[in-house]
């Protein structure tokens, strides 16, 4: 549960932007200044000067939010790139829409962090401008890590205002608060569908109370002491009115959608939400991944992000993998990368790995493994000729290998036998393969891969193509720094 709580925390804090739609990205305030005006702040605050007095969080409204939160001020690099180590605080919000009541409280993780605009962003009204946010959600019941919905609320204001109270002042008469329902997909390529509704803005008349004793710029890692009391406009034409025409529209509502980092219409929504990722976005020919009558082979198929090398939690894409050698095939399609190595030299290189893991005896690890290496300048040049499918000869830079490996725990870590079975030499073996190029420039990390692969195999591998000595069966032995001999290990 904790690991799928913190995948749909993590999401929906890279797809919300405060009070206004496209483009705005985890951490970002409003497009305009908090439409809240300063009306009914007083000139002093009575009673406990760090206590809000009684009744400042009685509903002023019909529908409305009533926070109180006590927290470290998180970064906004942490927000935006680092969610794994995000702060929690404590407290309470209850927010009241007209066809549900709401409720977050400290075990729903509730946060607060900063955000400042870029010096260049569009709207000049909060160029530079610093907001704090206070940041709450609850995902459905039945949301999983793959798949769910949750309420999320924010409340946020303008960091130049807290800093300019003082020892007799803890009201903040600017408040800006957003209501939104968030929806998520990933897919199966784990190509990622979002979509924010927004469903209450802050009206006028919302008020903050801060207790800053403790605080000196309101900066990360400062405390956040803050209640707030915030009417909601809740109007669905008002909201868009609001929200901007960049805004579109699912159910009515003012939303914005995204896969990955690319916005689309919300109308289109139920069909792309349909979709499970398995299929490539071009059209192989139907029989391309069938085997051969006989010898032996590998057909792949990969879709997925390209990742760098430097990467030490890669995103797995969708798989499909199959290897028979002397007749007998299995798959290693449990879960797989595309990893470029040596970008920027003359080395570069793109990797596509498929794996099957199975349990074995004695808390061993068995894992079946094809891969294929090709160049990302090959697959340039194929896309520039509109060569499609790529028909293997000698002059194509490319490489594949079968193997499997047992991983023997040893010392907190693992030794492993690596027994290679099967290579792909072009110009030696037949092989094929067709890629989606239409969205690729480059077959570099950040990009999108989608490619599948028939190959025939031979089974004379030797110490070349696996790039260290092998042992009289065929076999290597490695720590996870260096070639040991088979001999130190357990009988496999």
């Amino acid at each position: 549960m904790a690991s799928t709580r913190a995948r749909w925390r993590a999401l929906a804090l890279l797809a919300v932007g405060l009070a206004g739609c496209g483009g705005s990205r985890a951490g970002a305030a409003p497009d305009a200044a908090p439409t809240t005006d300063d009306a009914g702040v007083p000139a002093a605050d009575a009673g406990d000067p760090n206590q809000p007095p009684a009744g400042f969080l009685d509903p002023t409204s019909p529908s409305y939010l009533a926070l109180s939160f006590k927290g470290l001020i998180n970064s906004q690099d942490t927000v935006t790139d680092d969610p794994s180590n995000l702060i929690t605080g404590i407290g309470h919000l209850l927010g009241q829409l007209p066809a549900r009541t709401f409720e977050l409280t400290d075990s729903d993780g509730m946060l607060a962090y900063s955000y400042t605009y870029p010096a260049d962003y569009p709207n000049e009204n909060v160029r530079g401008k610093t907001y704090l946010v206070v940041d709450g959600s609850r995902a459905a019941a039945d949301a999983t890590a793959t798949r769910g919905t949750m309420t999320g609320v924010s409340v946020y204001f303008d960091r130049d205002a807290a800093q300019a109270l003082d020892g007799a002042s803890h009201r903040l008469g600017k408040v800006g608060a957003q209501v939104y329902d968030f929806a998520y997909v990933v897919r199966k390529d784990s190509a990622v569908l979002r979509r924010t509704c927004y469903v209450g803005l802050a009206d006028a008349g919302a008020a903050g109370f801060l207790d800053h004793a403790a605080n000196q710029t309101f900066a990360p890692g400062e405390n956040l002491i803050l209640w707030a009391n915030v009417p909601l406009v809740t109007d669905q034409q008002t909201l868009i009115d609001h929200l901007g025409a960049r805004c579109t529209r699912y159910q009515g509502a003012p939303c914005e959608c995204a896969l990955d980092d690319t916005s689309f219409d919300c109308a289109e929504w139920d069909v792309e939400a349909a979709k499970d990722g398995s299929d490539l976005s071009c059209s192989p020919p139907a029989d391309f991944l069938s085997p051969p009558a006989s010898g032996d082979y590998a057909t792949f198929k990969f879709k997925g992000l390209i990742e760098p090398a430097s990467n030490p939690s890669p995103l797995a894409g969708y798989v499909e993998a199959t290897v028979s050698v002397g007749g007998r095939a299995a798959t290693a399609s449990m879960f797989g990368y595309a990893i470029e190595y040596g970008a920027g030299t003359a080395d570069d290189v793109l990797q596509v790995s498929f794996y099957d893991q199975q349990q074995g005896s004695g808390g061993t690890i068995v894992l079946r493994e094809l891969s294929f290496i090709v160049t990302p300048a090959a697959l340039v040049q194929a896309q520039s000729t509109g060569t499609n499918p790529v028909v293997s000869d000698a002059s194509t830079a490319a490489f594949g290998l079968a193997s499997t490996l047992t991983a023997y725990p040893s010392g907190g870590s693992y030794v492993y036998r690596v027994c290679p079975s099967a290579v792909f030499r072009p110009g030696e073996t037949a092989g094929s393969f067709y890629d989606c190029p239409a969205a690729n420039t480059t077959f570099a990390a950040g990009e999108h891969l989608e490619i599948e692969g028939n190959l025939a195999l031979a089974t004379n591998v030797t110490a070349d193509d696996v790039g260290v000595p092998l042992e009289a069966d065929g076999c290597y032995c490695s720590t996870d720094t260096a070639v040991v001999a088979c001999a130190t290990l357990p009988s496999p």
